[in-house]
C-alpha cells in the first residue's frame, strides 16, 4: 500500500494518479505488474496524507532465488504531469539454511 499527498486536483476536483509496480530480482531480471489507479478520489487538502487505492502482495516460492530484491513503485500524477519513483528493498532468505 502507498501513502500519498499533494496530488493536483483536476477540473472535477479529483486526483488522477496511477502507479506502476516493478520487482527486480537478485539476478537483474525484472517483472512488471502493470499500471493501476492509485487515486481517483477528491484531492486531499494540503498536508493531508491518504492511503492509495491499490495493494500489492509479494509472494516468494522455493523456486525464486534468495537474495535482495528491489521493489519500485512509479507514481504518476496525470493532472500535474509529474512522476516519482519510490524504491524499497526486500530480502528473500532460503529457509533451509
Amino acid at each position: 500500500m502507498l501513502l500519498f499527498a499533494g496530488c493536483k486536483p483536476g477540473n472535477d476536483g479529483r486526483c488522477h494518479v496511477d502507479v506502476k509496480y516493478q520487482l527486480i530480482s537478485p539476478d537483474g531480471s525484472s517483472q512488471d505488474f502493470g499500471s493501476t489507479p492509485l487515486s481517483r478520489r477528491t484531492a486531499p487538502k494540503p498536508g493531508i496524507m491518504e492511503l492509495g487505492d491499490t495493494v500489492v502482495i509479494l509472494e516468494f516460492t522455493r523456486e525464486d532465488p534468495a537474495g535482495r530484491y528491489l521493489f519500485v513503485a512509479t507514481v504518476t500524477d496525470h493532472n500535474s504531469n509529474k512522476t516519482i519513483e519510490v524504491p524499497a528493498q526486500v530480502t528473500a532468505m532460503d529457509s533451509s539454511v
